[in-house]
């Protein structure tokens, strides 16, 4: 599941994953990507912290407070360390700067290993 409201930003990151998924549900809501992990259940969430509705992080914490096992990786400019720490106690699996996005395949083939 990708959540991004930068629609060129989230074609992009589309593309890039297309090969490791079988389904990719896409939106660029918070509050839609509660409504739709609890529908869909991904795999992982790839998440940009500032979203239309609701913010990135509380989505993250929405949703592992329903779901603890969920693998939500953050895609994001934000560099400060503020965010990294609110990602990390959200309970994030990673966080990935958009200038690194090449970092992104290596942590969905870590995770399709994890899960298959």
């Amino acid at each position: 599941m990708i959540i991004e409201d930068n629609d060129k930003m989230r074609s992009y990151i589309v593309q890039l994953i297309k090969e490791y998924a079988v389904q990719i549900i896409e939106s660029d809501n918070g509050n839609d990507a509660i409504k739709l992990y609890d529908s869909t259940l991904p795999d992982a969430v790839l998440m940009d912290i500032e979203l239309k509705g609701m913010d990135g992080i509380s989505a993250a914490e929405k949703i592992k407070e329903k779901h603890p096992e969920a693998k939500i990786i953050f895609v994001t400019n934000y560099t400060e360390t503020e965010y990294k720490i609110k990602a990390v106690n959200s309970g994030s699996y990673a966080y990935i700067l958009k200038e690194n996005l090449f970092e992104l395949k290596k942590i969905i083939k870590e995770l399709n290993t994890k899960i298959n």
